[in-house]
Formats: C-alpha cells, sequence, structure tokens
C-alpha cells in the first residue's frame, strides 16, 4: 500500500507547527564495510519528503558533515555525491530538534561504540556510504540478463533481513545470533513520477552467485535488485510471508538518483508479532 505522504504531512505539520529548520550531523563513510574511512569532500544534499533540495555541503577531512533539514515530523532524504561512485541516496526522518546521526546502526540512539553497534553477519550497518563505480559493475555482472542491468538508469538494490537481534545476557549484541530468514520475499518498486509504473526486482540463485531469471522471490540469498528507474521518488514495497497461508506488506519511500543508487543492505522488515 502506497502511502500518499505529500498529501498528509503538510497539514500534519500545520497542526504540530514544522516551520523552520534542524541542524543535522553525520558522517559518509568510503563504503559499508568495517574500517572504511571517512569520505572526504563529498557533497551531501538534504532533501524534503518531496524531493526538493534543503541545504547541501562537503564532508570534512573525516567525512563530517553538518547541514539544515526541514524542522517536521517528515521523511528526508539525503544524499551522497562523490567521484568514487555514483551517487547513493538514504532515507531518515526529521524531527523537531536538531540531531546526529549515529555513524553505524547501535541499540542506543546516541553515539555508538563498538560494544553498542548492531552486527549483521559480522558488520556493522553504517547510516552513510559510498559505493564505489566498481562495486555497481560487479552487480550488473552478477545480475546480467535482468532487465536494465546493461542500461543506464537508477538502481535498487539490497538484502531483505527481520529487525531483529540477540543479546548476550548483558544486553549488547549478540554477534552470533542469526535472524530467521524471510519467507518469499516478493519486492516491487512503484514509480511515483512515472504514472505509477511498477517495476518488479530481480533474484539470485539459491547460492546468491548469478542472477536467476526463474525467480519468483529472493529466496534463500534474500537479495534483489531493480535496473533502469527514473529520478524522483518512488515506493519499494516487500511481500512476505508470515505463515504457509498469510502474508504482509512493507512499504518505503525512496529518492532515486539520476542513475544513482538506493543501497538497502539491508533493507530492513519487522518481524510478526502474533
Amino acid at each position: 500500500m502506497t502511502c500518499r505522504c505529500a498529501l498528509i504531512l503538510p497539514a500534519l505539520c500545520a497542526m504540530v507547527g514544522c516551520a523552520g529548520s534542524v541542524e543535522v550531523t553525520g558522517t559518509v563513510f568510503e563504503d559499508r564495510f568495517e574500517d572504511a574511512p571517512g569520505l572526504s569532500q563529498a557533497t551531501v544534499s538534504i532533501l524534503d519528503f518531496r524531493g526538493l533540495d534543503v541545504s547541501s555541503g562537503l564532508t570534512d577531512g573525516t567525512g563530517m558533515f553538518v547541514l539544515d533539514a526541514p524542522k517536521s515530523v517528515a521523511t528526508i532524504f539525503a544524499t551522497v555525491d562523490s567521484d568514487l561512485g555514483p551517487t547513493t541516496s538514504f532515507r531518515g526522518v526529521s524531527g523537531l530538534d536538531s540531531f546526529a546521526v549515529p555513524e553505524a546502526l547501535a541499540f542506543d540512539d546516541g553515539v555508538s561504540t563498538t560494544d553498542d553497534r548492531i552486527l549483521l553477519e559480522g558488520q556493522p550497518v553504517p547510516s552513510f556510504y559510498a559505493v564505489s563505480h566498481a562495486e555497481v559493475d560487479a552487480l550488473r555482472v552478477q545480475y546480467a540478463g535482468c532487465p536494465g542491468a546493461s542500461e543506464a538508469g537508477g538502481v535498487v538494490a539490497g538484502t531483505v533481513r527481520y529487525f531483529l537481534f540477540g543479546n548476550d545476557g548483558t544486553g549488547r549484541p549478540d554477534p552470533d545470533f542469526t535472524p530467521p530468514a524471510v519467507r518469499h520475499a516478493h519486492v516491487e518498486v512503484e514509480s511515483l513520477v512515472a504514472d505509477s509504473q511498477v517495476t518488479t526486482a530481480c533474484y539470485l540463485d539459491a547460492d546468491g552467485q548469478l542472477y536467476d531469471p526463474e525467480a519468483s522471490d529472493a529466496g534463500d540469498a534474500q537479495a534483489f535488485a531493480i535496473f533502469g528507474l527514473q529520478s524522483g521518488l518512488h515506493v519499494l514495497n516487500v511481500e512476505f510471508d508470515v505463515t504457509d497461508s498469510t502474508f504482509t506488506t512493507a512499504s518505503y519511500d525512496l529518492w532515486v538518483p539520476a542513475d544513482g543508487l538506493v543501497p538497502r543492505f539491508p533493507l530492513w522488515v519487522e518481524f510478526p508479532l502474533f
């Protein structure tokens, strides 16, 4: 189900008071893997929920940026542009006060530390990062034969994972905990700039190595990619089984940069509660 946020959020802001801006700070890394250095001289842009530019600036020598974001209760987007690779795009939520984005996903809302960081397959989950041209080229090779994989246009790619974590008995993340697989995840992107055009994802084989044209869902690899998207606002929908006879759907707003990449490593979905 698509949320027509462009209609709902202005009215909500009128009720709670969203005029003005807040300051957002964060750090951009050269890649999404552990020990990646900060990316200096990258252009970070903050967009509002409609995809309109709010502010932009360069990261410093450590990859840090300080920018204005709309004071609101709305979705915002941040894009990272550098010579390292195509423009990457990330989704967040602004608020009524200035805030700092943790460098990586952590159990607390403050500045993440090594002990607080949540690991996925042994790796932390950074908030903002670049993706190299070489990595995108490798992705296109991996999905060779997928519609649009060899053509220009925006890309959405990632892995589907339950937002579910264990702890080590002391309240800290358990690095050895593995959440259950998301069953039969079907991923699609609906364009809000091209007459609600829907593009279905491509999936990998059971080994997670190469594109499988016969795959109807993300399967054991839980990986997906969609190519050839127009720049602008889109909604990513993922439908997955809860039981053998029931399913649920989650939706996420996206801003797809021109010939850019929306990396969702991972694409978190909520674990169903009964």
